[in-house]
């Protein structure tokens, strides 16, 4: 992962930061303006980042290792949901979504050789169920959304600092 895997990390951290915002109603500008700071730099940093010289050959394997995880998080998610609305428990959408875009990570770890993908899946699959604990719907979903975005963004500053500093040694 590099340019492109830290600017969708960031945006995807603002997603996050923004689900929370509005599903806890606290969506004012005060609280949005942080997220979407730290949404920005981090893929202003990602625009300075070169990315790793792969082979067509492995450019294309790795395309379908993201396409495939992808694919099956987004049927996950939507099955998900439906399922937790039909039963009464939309209030725990977004702890699902944590605990799928996590487990989404554990094949891009072992397909690109990179622990980081385990990291931030342990991270999120974590974050989601910690969330089910919390009762009040609205700290929930804060709690999870929050939690998700710091990961994403954490993870993908912590991917930069690696790449600049392999590039400076």
């Amino acid at each position: 992962m590099r340019s492109i895997g830290v600017t969708i990390l960031g945006v995807m951290g603002g997603v996050w930061w923004l689900a929370g915002l509005a599903t806890a109603g606290t969506l004012s500008p005060i609280a949005v303006v942080p997220g979407m700071a730290a949404a920005a730099l981090l893929i202003a940093v990602a625009r300075t980042m070169t990315d790793d010289s792969i082979d067509e050959a492995e450019r294309r394997r790795r395309g379908k290792i993201v396409m495939w995880a992808s694919a099956i998080e987004g049927i996950a998610i939507f099955i998900s949901n439906t399922v937790l609305m039909n039963v009464g428990a939309a209030s725990y959408i977004l702890c699902g979504m944590a605990v799928i875009v996590g487990l989404h990570f554990v094949p891009m770890g072992r397909g690109f050789r990179a622990p980081i993908y385990y990291v931030m899946a342990a991270t999120l699959v974590v974050v989601g169920w910690v969330g089910c604990l919390v009762a009040d719907p609205g700290s929930r979903n804060l709690v999870v959304s929050l939690g998700s975005a710091v990961t994403l963004w954490m993870s993908g500053a912590w991917v930069a600092m690696r790449a600049r500093a392999t590039r400076i040694a």
